[in-house]
């Protein structure tokens, strides 16, 4: 993903940011995880963050694959719920 890819998600937890990166795949969008070592050394910081991106021109369909999988995921795996994701508003 080059400079015109855009963060539309943060996370705290890999193993979410993973899911939510496999969500975007499967929708047919683009989308890399950026920052896990970050969050490796800075836990529970805003240098922790992981950050899932997208290209600029496909934000607003990740935000809405995104919604759908954060709906799915509180519904059906509650324990899996991170409430550190911090949407993104462009």
């Amino acid at each position: 993903m080059g400079s015109g890819s855009v963060t539309v998600a943060k996370y705290d937890d890999f193993l979410l940011a993973s899911m939510a990166k496999q969500t975007l795949d499967d929708a047919g969008i683009p989308a890399v995880v950026v920052g896990e070592m970050n969050a490796a050394l800075y836990p529970g910081t805003s240098f922790g963050a992981i950050e899932v991106q997208v290209p600029a021109e496909r934000f607003d369909e990740a935000v809405a694959a995104l919604e759908e999988f954060e709906t799915s995921l509180e519904q059906n795996h509650p324990e899996l719920e991170d409430d550190s994701e911090e949407p993104i508003d462009e």
